[in-house]
């Protein structure tokens, strides 16, 4: 049973996996970009359902503009990774699957605060 402490690899992490997650978050925590620009530079990493509504999203509303922290696997399957990065608005944690070949991302959500950082 994973009870959060410790993160569920239950398979090796895939290296491209980690890439698209690093490459992504700085692509996406750019706010003062235009729209078309921010959308082209993250929908590259996404998968053409994640990246179906990104146009519509104000590039404004992202919270974050700088990555603090490389990012920390927190979930590995042979099919997806999510890994927790740090960034100057809290964390985040962005969510990668393999698709025809392909890593690529189809999440980025708040991070939940770790309680054992608190303690």
């Amino acid at each position: 049973m994973n009870d959060g402490a410790q993160p569920d690899t239950s398979a090796p992490t895939e290296p491209a996996a980690l890439d698209v997650i690093t490459a992504f978050a700085p692509a996406w925590a750019r706010p003062g970009l235009d729209q078309p620009r921010w959308y082209a530079d993250v929908a590259r990493y996404a998968t053409p359902a994640y990246a179906a509504p990104l146009p519509t999203v104000d590039p404004a509303t992202v919270p974050a503009t700088t990555i603090t922290t490389t990012p920390a696997v927190t979930s590995s399957t042979s099919g997806a990774v999510a890994a927790d990065s740090g960034t100057d608005a809290g964390p985040i944690t962005v969510t990668c699957i393999q698709l025809d070949g392909h890593w690529l991302v189809v999440e980025v959500e708040p991070s939940e605060p770790d309680p054992e950082a608190t303690r």
